[in-house]
């Protein structure tokens, strides 16, 4: 093998393995986070009681009321923008709230789309790191 295809293979597996690395890390990281965060969370009701609407776009999101164990109130705004709003005021909502910082909360939809992302994340860092290690293999 000549010198120059020798150079640009070893360049290709030295800038894909880093990229690969930090996005299974980080794919791995929201995994622990999502599920740390439901195995911690409170479950209570809450109410929709306003609107958001996307700053570019005539989409919207629900915000949501909700009290935690201690009668304090807190508000979120749910993560999917649609026309129309999934949710819309006055609608009551399940709550998942974290106990020890209750303004991280979302709408308990059962949704499992963090898991699905998480998944693709992974396996988009996964795929150039065996890319790169086959790479190394044939030098």
């Amino acid at each position: 093998m000549n010198s120059f295809k020798l150079i640009c293979k070893l360049l290709t597996g030295i800038s894909v393995l880093p990229y690969s690395l930090l996005v299974m890390g980080l794919a791995i990281y929201s995994s622990l986070d999502t599920s740390f965060f439901l195995n911690s969370a409170v479950k209570t009701n809450g109410v929709v009681i306003d609107l958001v609407r996307h700053a570019n776009k005539n989409i919207y999101a629900s915000k949501y009321s909700f009290s935690d164990e201690n009668g304090l109130t807190y508000t979120g705004v749910y993560h999917v923008y649609s026309r129309p709003a999934v949710y819309g005021i006055g609608e009551p909502v399940e709550v998942l709230y974290d106990p020890q910082f209750p303004q991280k909360s979302v709408i308990d939809d059962g949704s499992v789309l963090d898991y699905f992302f998480n998944t693709g994340m992974f396996l988009s860092g996964l795929i150039p790191f065996l890319m790169a290690i086959l790479i190394f293999k044939r030098l």
